[in-house]
């Protein structure tokens, strides 16, 4: 019975949608909401803060595996672990308005968009994969919120990853971002 009630209760967390309509909105992880607030409250915008990464990086701002800047209005945090030829690496982006699309050296940083939006988690996604700068080698959702726009991307490292594998890693992130508002 104790088994039965504890697959219960794992199968309806692992099917939250995440704040669609009835259910409870995600939530940032414990152990990583503190920075993430901080990072809301320095840049000054809403953020997302991810309930999922792939591992084995974590979702610290600030930690072993993270960078963090804020060049004029926008911003960019980066998730990399490298060990023995595989690769894991994250990036987030926040563009306030009138600051995307970003050029990386005179071009476009984002290229190869698919013709087709996705729905995922509410959110539009559009899909790109012929990316420049910190975004190279990287399949990029890109999504429109509160005026802001957002980036998260993460690297095809194959034979590891293929860019079917990137997209679903993704989607699952996309599903599992919790809004983080700067504090006044």
């Amino acid at each position: 019975m104790l088994l039965l009630a504890v697959v219960v209760v794992v199968s309806a967390a692992c099917g939250s949608s995440g704040g669609a309509s009835g259910s409870k909105p995600n939530v940032c992880p414990r152990a990583w909401a503190g920075s993430w607030q901080a990072w809301a409250d320095r840049v000054g915008m809403t953020i997302y803060c991810p309930g999922w990464l792939p591992s084995p990086i974590d979702g610290v701002i600030h930690g072993q595996w993270n960078t963090a800047r804020v060049p004029d209005r926008q911003w960019q945090l980066g998730y990399a672990w490298l060990e023995q030829g595989q690769l894991v690496h994250v990036v987030f982006e926040g563009y306030p308005p009138g600051t995307f699309p970003p050029t990386c050296e005179g071009q476009p940083c984002f290229g190869g968009r698919e013709p087709k939006t996705e729905q995922v988690a509410g959110r539009t996604v559009t899909w790109y994969d012929h990316n420049l700068a910190s975004h190279t080698g990287h399949i990029a959702a890109i999504f429109h919120s509160l005026g802001n726009d957002y980036v998260i991307s993460i690297h095809v490292a194959t034979p590891v990853s293929t860019a079917a594998d990137a997209k679903a890693d993704l989607r699952h992130i996309i599903r599992s971002l919790a809004v983080v508002k700067p504090e006044p």
